[in-house]
């Protein structure tokens, strides 16, 4: 796999960027808190009538019905063939380990393996167990705090006797300062979209896989209403994540009390650390672009090369042409058919590449530009579809509504920014699709590119002349 890795560096090496920002820091900025991404936890593969099937050849190779999904890819897959080498513990290509309130992980000094939950949350004994470290992302977590239903003055403010600052002050897991609320990107990458019900490891996670359907307050707000704050229900994975109210406000609809409560309330769930993050792309030729640091362009205009992630994504959506990607995405009203773009994409050497695929649901969520109206870009992907029908772009994601039976796919619309699922089939031709646009992904940091069928990671040339030196100033 290392001379695979290095013949995927020199293929991109050949390719001539230009980036969308100055020199300087890779790391995307705070409010798009990003980096190694988890997979998504979907292993299992499905067939056309939804059941699930292994993950192989028949099932998702290029001949097959359905190609290139999700369980295919990834850490996941890596886990799945016995390929994935751990740090700790949990679902498929997740990595977690049990940190006790001294700071010790599990099995280390008198921190037990597994350790015990604390009788107190809010104040847990020295070899209780307090904390859960993500050892992809880097970030650690609490188990699920003991403050729920608080409103959001509550949930956000660090003053004395507040939930932050008591945990700063208690030295919780070891650490003695920066714990915060998460971004919204960070409490997604606890979630594994295989599980329902919790959609969180209730092993590692076992607060908040039994708050079922408890959202936790996040430090994002929404763009799209600025009364609203993204939060995460971790209970049931149809639930990625929903926009709460703050407070109540003289505009609908914050301007009532929701139900019977006082007030608008979620739970408390903190993070600490900063996203690990990838390794950088190879350096840009030619002058550059002052904006955004995060994106590298190919000089003709067609690929982005994402620093944050190491994923390079077209342009446009599949049917659009150009630089400006010209013309409407291809609406697919049938998942089964969305599924067969890459496997085209890949035959026609599109673009230059043909280890295209479609992307999972993580890796799509990362387009979302949190602090936008539209919720993307659009000096990176431009014309992309925001109309309030046809928005969600496709992934190759699937949702069991029912276990090992997977009807619906998950998509990501970039006019709010919200993740949700599709029906597969577009049941009402006459009425708005449930279906909508695909956009091609290719490469990834670590192990997203690893590929369980050819038992390889994939890496392809660039098909042509080398790209010109860019000159754009």
């Amino acid at each position: 796999m290392t001379g695979s890795t290095t013949r995927a560096t020199l293929a991109l090496s050949r390719i001539s960027l230009v980036v969308l920002g100055a020199s300087g820091a890779r790391t995307a900025s705070a409010i798009e808190a990003i980096g190694v991404l988890n997979d998504t936890g979907q292993s299992t593969c499905y067939d056309t009538s939804y059941n699930a099937v292994p993950c192989d050849e028949a099932t998702t190779g290029d001949d097959s019905p359905l190609p290139h999904q999700d369980g295919r890819y990834g850490r996941d897959a890596a886990a799945a063939t016995g390929r994935l080498t751990k740090i700790g513990g949990g679902d498929a290509g997740f990595d977690y380990t049990r940190i006790c309130m001294s700071g010790e992980d599990e099995g280390q000094g008198g921190c037990a393996s597994p350790p015990p939950l604390p009788k107190d949350l809010e104040n847990p004994q020295p070899n209780d167990w307090a904390c859960v470290r993500d050892n992809v992302t880097g970030l650690v977590w609490t188990l699920g705090d003991w403050n729920v239903d608080v409103n959001w003055a509550t949930a956000s403010s660090t003053g004395d006797g507040s939930n932050i600052q008591h945990t700063n002050v208690s030295a919780r897991c070891g650490l003695h300062s920066g714990w915060r609320l998460p971004a919204r990107r960070e409490g997604y990458s606890l979630l594994n979209v295989q599980r329902t019900y919790p959609a969180v490891d209730p092993a590692y996670f076992p607060i908040l896989a039994n708050s079922l359907f408890q959202g936790v307050w996040t430090s994002d707000r929404t763009a799209w209403h600025s009364e609203f704050q993204w939060t995460i229900t971790f209970g049931a994975v149809a639930a990625l994540a929903t926009m709460q109210c703050r407070e109540l406000a003289p505009v609908p609809p914050c301007d009532s009390y929701p139900g019977n409560r006082t007030d608008f309330t979620a739970s408390v769930l903190l993070v600490n650390g900063e996203w690990r993050q990838p390794p950088p792309p190879e350096p840009p030729e030619g002058k550059l672009k002052k904006g955004d640091e995060r994106w590298q362009i190919r000089d003709d205009g067609l690929i982005a090369s994402d620093a944050a992630t190491g994923l390079t994504w077209d342009r446009c959506g599949w049917g659009q042409v150009g630089p400006t990607c010209i013309g409407q995405p291809t609406i697919f009203y049938d998942w089964n058919e969305a599924m067969q773009v890459a496997r085209i994409a890949n035959q026609q050497r599109y673009k230059g590449f043909y280890d295209w695929r479609v992307p999972n649901v993580r890796e799509l969520e990362t387009l979302v530009k949190i602090d936008g109206n539209p919720a993307i870009d659009m000096n990176v992907f431009p014309n992309t579809l925001v109309a309030d029908n046809y928005s969600y772009y496709l992934t190759s994601s699937q949702n069991e509504y029912v276990p090992a039976w997977a009807a619906g796919a998950w998509g990501v619309e970039f006019v709010k920014g919200a993740v949700g699922t599709v029906d597969k089939t577009n049941w009402l031709p006459d009425e708005a699709p449930y279906t909508g646009p695909v956009r091609l992904v290719r490469g990834g940091a670590q192990w997203e590119a690893f590929d369980g069928v050819s038992d390889r990671l994939f890496w392809s040339d660039f098909d042509g002349p080398p790209a010109s030196t860019a000159t754009v100033d």
